[in-house]
């Protein structure tokens, strides 16, 4: 949860669709083991965000290794 909390901290494009992240909420989560066409295992987070400029839902994938993850937005 640490690391979650840096990247909402951290992300410059959360940051520039949502204004300063004022809240969160875990709605979903669960992991992804990985397939043919996806064979890096991830953690998906789907997440929903109160910001300064505007709330939104978003889901954050964070793989493995921790060294890469993607924030794509829901709504």
């Amino acid at each position: 949860m640490k690391y979650i909390v840096k990247i909402f901290q951290q992300d410059t494009g959360l940051h520039e669709k949502y204004g300063n992240i004022e809240n969160f909420k875990l709605r979903k989560s669960g992991w992804y083991s990985g397939d043919s066409q996806e064979p890096t295992p991830y953690y998906y987070y789907h997440f929903y965000i109160a910001g300064s400029l505007k709330n939104g839902v978003i889901e954050l994938i964070i793989y493995q290794n921790q060294e890469k993850y993607v924030v794509k937005y829901i709504k």
